[in-house]
C-alpha cells in the first residue's frame, strides 16, 4: 500500500509540474501564482492534487463565471508549491525565488 501511495504523489507532482509549467503565471508584484481557464471542473480537480500536497490555494470565478482563476498566495504556501513541484520553466522558477527571497 505504501509503493501505491508513493506512486500516486509521484504522479500527481509530475503532473502538477507538467501543467504549471505550461499553465501558469508566476506574478512577483502580487506574490501569487495562477492559472486561468474555462474548465470549472478541472481547475477544481487541479485544487484537489494541489491540496493533496498540503498547497492551499482559491478558486475564483472571473468574466462573469466564464473563467475561473486557481491562485496559490502566501509565502508558506509558494515555498510548499516550490519544494513540492519543481518547474522545469526557467524563467517561471525564477521569479518564484524572487517571489521566496
Amino acid at each position: 500500500m505504501q509503493k501505491i501511495i508513493r506512486q500516486l504523489f509521484h504522479l500527481i507532482r509530475n503532473w502538477l509540474r507538467a501543467f504549471f509549467d505550461d499553465e501558469a503565471y508566476i506574478d512577483v508584484s502580487t506574490r501569487r501564482i495562477s492559472v486561468t481557464s474555462v474548465n470549472y471542473y478541472g481547475i477544481l480537480d487541479v485544487k484537489d492534487m494541489l491540496n493533496y500536497l498540503n498547497i492551499d490555494c482559491k478558486v475564483y470565478a472571473i468574466m462573469k463565471g466564464y473563467a475561473y482563476r486557481l491562485v496559490v498566495s502566501g509565502k508558506a504556501n509558494i515555498s510548499k508549491f516550490v519544494s513540492n513541484i519543481v518547474l522545469l520553466h526557467p524563467l517561471k522558477m525564477s521569479r518564484l525565488k524572487q517571489i521566496l527571497s
